[in-house]
């Protein structure tokens, strides 16, 4: 069977979607001022043109960024280990509008997404299995930066490099 790389994004974006609930022991959204609502799965550079509403943030974006055309025989059994590269972007946003504050909105957003990313982060360290595929799943990358889309309107985003090895027929 075929790796099925529309379900292992999905698999992905639902180990956070999962922990997003002030019952788990893992809330990615403990500690916002504003929950995470919204989550979406696409290509990379899905999150860059997207047309995301201000009420809609704090976001997040799971992207599949590569998969290698050569993959690794593993043993009698024939199961290939296949390495996908994703990433995770996490997306806030303060200041929509005419905000007489425009330093302290930068600020709001930047913290609010500092904040996100280490509870995420703590939850992806954890190396929890996402299928029983995935071998493992780890960090590469964490990027850090702001765009500003229109004037007053920040967005902060980070963008969170991952690498999984998957086991497939």
């Amino acid at each position: 069977m075929a790796l099925d790389l529309i379900t292992m994004l999905g698999n992905f974006e639902n180990l956070l979607h999962k922990n997003n609930t002030t019952t788990s022991a893992d809330d990615i959204s403990g500690s916002l001022k504003k929950r995470i609502k919204y989550f979406f799965k696409g290509l990379d550079g899905f999150s860059t043109r997207a047309p995301i509403a201000n009420t809609m943030y704090p976001v997040i974006f799971t992207e599949l960024v590569t998969t290698p055309e050569e993959i690794t025989q593993m043993g009698a059994s024939a199961k290939r280990n296949i390495e996908i590269n994703y990433k995770y972007v996490v997306v806030t946003n303060y200041g929509a509008g005419s905000d007489p504050k425009p330093c302290e909105s930068m600020e709001n957003a930047d913290l609010e997404v500092m904040r996100a990313v280490q509870n995420i982060t703590a939850l992806l360290r954890q190396r929890i299995t996402l299928s029983s595929t995935v071998n493992d799943s780890n960090i590469i990358n964490t990027t850090y930066g702001t765009i500003i889309r229109e004037p007053k309107t920040f967005n902060a985003v980070v963008t969170i490099d991952m690498q999984a090895h998957i086991f497939s027929s």
